[in-house]
């Protein structure tokens, strides 16, 4: 099946310098001097938004004051944790979803990923019907709504009540951490946290030693399948307004059940040259209560052109002159956005 991209509808195609100066929030002057100094630039004379923030983030982020404040703030949100603050978290997530189709198509077939109700460190209270901006079919299955309608941006919207608590299931004491933290801190220290799009062809593989929490949850399983462990991935949300967008971890098989490991989390600490050790060893076989969970795969096999991440990232495919076309790189999560909204309760 060919593919459909989202071209200028892309929420993060490459932008002029005005833009970028606006988004990044700093002077037109401090834009130049960035590529005086080695910010790449596309032949058009375009910057990528995902090659600047990465840029700025291993280099001059004291130059950007506005993603400074943002890394910290990430960090910031998951620190209690860290700390020992794991109280019962009681929210509501206002889910919205899009597809960022290119001009000149409206018709999908939309499979999106529905809330597994089988974590047990959260648990959905309520769940709201699901809705749709234009008029549409759609069927309830058990790891996904299936849905066909025609709109040029289609948007799907689902309200859910969640409980969320932290856990620790891998303690030092455990024959396993010893033997697991040895090799979750080497994947850490080796795996640089950059931002990108992603392509239909992602699957675990132990050659890539940069790119974003999905790569690096990637990473980690190669290397757990190299050693004969099972895992599996997961993928949800970060619970807070302004950080709100997707995450992915991984779970390993162990003595004790399926245990969680986030290297994300320390990798950016290491980025941010924050002590990455001391959280590696809270992230390892441990998990906070500032994120959703929403999936876990393996699963989503019927769904028509699936790569290996569908199960955590839905799948979308677009009638484009009466042919069906994979679509999945027009979803916003693999465009690198996440609508919604968070509130506490």
């Amino acid at each position: 099946m060919q593919r459909c991209l989202p071209g200028v509808s892309h929420p993060n195609a490459p932008i002029d310098r005005a833009t970028t100066a606006k988004r990044f929030g700093v002077s037109a002057d401090q834009v130049e001097q960035w590529l005086i100094e080695g910010l790449p630039i596309d032949e058009a004379g375009f910057i990528d938004p995902f090659v600047c923030c990465n840029w700025l983030s291993w280099g001059p982020l004291d130059t950007a004051p506005r993603l400074k404040r943002l890394w910290r703030q990430f960090l910031a949100h998951f620190r209690p944790f860290i700390l020992g603050k794991n109280d019962e978290k009681r929210i509501t997530w206002k889910r919205e979803t899009v597809v960022h189709l290119p001009p000149g198509v409206d018709h999908v077939q939309w499979f999106i990923v529905r809330m597994f109700d089988d974590f047990d460190w959260q648990k959905s209270i309520q769940m709201s019907d699901i809705s749709f901006n234009a008029e549409c079919s759609f069927d309830v299955c058990e790891q996904y709504w299936q849905a066909e309608l025609k709109h040029p941006q289609p948007h799907a919207f689902v309200s859910y009540d969640i409980s969320i608590n932290a856990q620790r299931k891998l303690n030092e004491s455990d024959q396993e951490f010893s033997e697991l933290y040895p090799l979750f801190c080497e994947i850490i220290e080796a795996f640089d946290y950059h931002y990108r799009v992603h392509a239909l062809d992602d699957h675990p593989r132990k050659d890539v030693l940069r790119g974003t929490c999905l790569d690096l949850a990637l990473y980690a399983g190669a290397l757990l399948e190299e050693r004969g462990r099972a895992w599996r991935l997961c993928g949800g949300v970060i619970a807070h307004n302004t950080l709100l967008n997707a995450h992915h971890w991984i779970e390993v098989e162990t003595q004790k059940g399926w245990v969680p490991f986030d290297g994300s989390i320390p990798a950016i600490a290491r980025m941010l040259g924050e002590d990455w050790r001391e959280w590696a060893h809270h992230y390892c076989g441990g998990l906070d209560t500032g994120r959703i969970a929403l999936s876990r795969g393996p699963g989503f096999w019927d769904v028509p052109e699936q790569n290996f991440i569908s199960a955590a990232t839905g799948a979308v495919i677009a009638q484009v002159n009466d042919q069906w076309l994979n679509a999945w790189p027009c979803l916003d999560w693999v465009c690198g956005e996440c609508d919604g909204s968070i509130e506490k309760r």
